[in-house]
């Protein structure tokens, strides 16, 4: 059976929902069958002189152990401690059995089949021993400074275990370093869906204050791997996740070259992530980086236009060169084969705009000269066209301003011929924000990928071009950022086709 501690009965305050919500916080990161927490405070003789209450120390242990043990698919069973010495606080809490087991209940939501239960031992030997089982120890029970550093993209349970532990050993400064803006999208996976730094280093202050208000909190933001952990002088502990150890002892020794005093290290374990077992792309820790990959496929923003009767629903499928969006497409219409999703392709529309004698084509003629026809006087040579507008910004611009219209028309007709045909039209533009073709969509589906990977996409297409060459191909585009500030669904190909599959499959539940 697996065991694990919650906070101790003091007093009238421990069981209000504040105390509560901040326990149960991290109770859905793992599954187990079945987890007993004890309640209980005898923990004094663990606990340094400081300036907060050993109730708030054993919140901060509570957090992290909750964190590894508990699930709401559990059956939980609390335990109270009714031994003599702590008869007063319980009788202070006022509380009988239903009041408690109901608070507890608002914040600890078993699944169905899972049971709940409230018991009150009467006999200390049932008590676990402190120090927990597992939980990080380090040379002293506390430091006057302790510093910590890490992105803290959608404050979950892993970093909390982090931050909980960092400000445990803290006596008088805690001291954190939040990757900025420029960092993250030169080092982190997915960084077009990280949280700007402004709102990261936010969520880690609220958190901090709510486990450690009496804290001398220095946050700041960190364009390397070292940031405030070289900046400050009265640090003596650093707290790494176990991955990073090799980390903290860089800043340790940097910190010496530099004057300063060398820091302990305190590696923490890392939770696991029970998803990952199922998966060939999530990280076996409890990582930004799986909740990243996670909200691949999802509903970021509500549709841009209703549901409209007789009309199909339109999705705006675009995404930059080399990005996957074909993939995509193919694989939406894969999902559509009973007839209840079309494909409207702009690229085909934007090829027919050129052909012989088109409206479109004598414009382009008028503007760019003859030189962009074939030898044959008759059809435009794309590839001559294409290195004239991909090498000029002007040109291009006076490109799209000639052929978007044109595109914009058919692709209208189209959608308008599939009203009443299908359930789904999907809209597949590669410039389809920048046209501002969105308006005839009710979702924006964006597909993207790393520039280095869309570049090396584009020269196995095309063999013949540099590094350089596709570099400037997809610096011409909109960015992968700008596209994902419009999506309503964002999609990445990087992955397995499974993976790719798992993401549209989310996609389209979302209509």
């Amino acid at each position: 059976m697996n065991t694990c501690c919650l906070c101790a009965i003091r007093a009238t305050s421990a069981l209000v929902p504040g105390n509560l919500t901040r326990l149960f916080e991290a109770v859905k990161t793992q599954s187990v069958p079945k987890t007993h927490l004890y309640c209980h405070d005898d923990i004094s003789s663990k606990v340094p002189n400081n300036t907060y209450s050993s109730y708030q120390r054993h919140i901060i242990q509570s957090a992290y152990h909750i964190a590894y043990k508990v699930d709401r698919t559990c059956d939980l069973t609390v335990h109270f401690n009714l031994t003599q010495r702590f008869i007063p606080s319980v009788f202070l809490l006022g509380e009988s059995d239903s009041v408690i087991r109901e608070l507890i209940s608002e914040h600890y939501e078993p699944e169905s089949g899972s049971i709940l239960n409230v018991h009150f031992d009467t006999d200390d030997s049932t008590i676990p021993l402190h120090p927990m089982e597992g939980y990080p120890q380090a040379e002293r029970d506390s430091y006057s400074g302790v510093v910590l550093g890490g992105t803290f993209d959608r404050l979950h349970a892993g970093h909390k275990i982090l931050i909980s532990v960092a400000a445990l050993f803290a006596e008088r400064t805690f001291v954190i370093g939040v990757t900025d803006d420029d960092y993250v999208r030169r080092k982190k996976s997915l960084p077009e869906l990280i949280e700007p730094c402004e709102k990261r280093v936010e969520r880690v202050t609220q958190f901090v204050r709510e486990i450690r208000p009496d804290l001398n909190l220095i946050i700041r933001a960190m364009s390397d791997g070292f940031g405030p952990s070289i900046e400050e002088d009265d640090l003596q502990l650093i707290v790494v996740s176990a991955e990073t150890t090799a980390g903290g002892r860089a800043v340790s020794e940097k910190r010496k070259q530099l004057g300063l005093s060398a820091v302990e290290v305190l590696p923490v374990s890392l939770a696991t992530d029970p998803a990952a077992e199922k998966s060939d792309v999530l990280e076996s820790k409890i990582s930004s980086s799986n909740m990243r990959k996670n909200i691949l496929g999802t509903r970021l923003r509500q549709p841009r236009l209703a549901k409209s009767p007789g009309r199909p629903y339109v999705i705006g499928l675009t995404g930059g060169i080399a990005s996957g969006k074909s993939s995509v497409c193919r694989k939406l219409q894969s999902a559509g084969r009973s007839g209840g999703i079309s494909v409207v392709d702009c690229d085909k529309l934007g090829h027919a705009a050129y052909l012989p004698g088109s409206d479109c084509l004598k414009e382009l003629v008028r503007e760019f000269g003859e030189g962009i026809m074939d030898e044959s006087g008759v059809t435009v040579d794309r590839k001559v066209l294409g290195s004239i507008v991909f090498s000029d910004q002007q040109k291009l611009k006076l490109l799209n301003r000639i052929v978007w219209p044109y595109i914009r028309r058919a692709a209208e007709a189209e959608i308008a011929e599939l009203s009443g045909r299908c359930e789904v039209v999907v809209l597949d533009a590669a410039v389809l924000l920048e046209a501002g073709w969105d308006d005839l969509c009710n979702d924006v589906w964006v597909c993207i990928i790393p520039p280095e990977e869309a570049a090396a996409r584009i020269q196995v297409r095309n063999p013949s071009l540099t590094d350089e060459d596709a570099r400037r191909r997809i610096a011409c585009q909109m960015s992968n950022f700008e596209r994902v500030e419009q999506a309503n669904v964002v999609l990445c190909t990087l992955w397995s086709h499974e993976f790719t599959s798992t993401q549209i499959e989310r996609a389209l539940a979302t209509i």
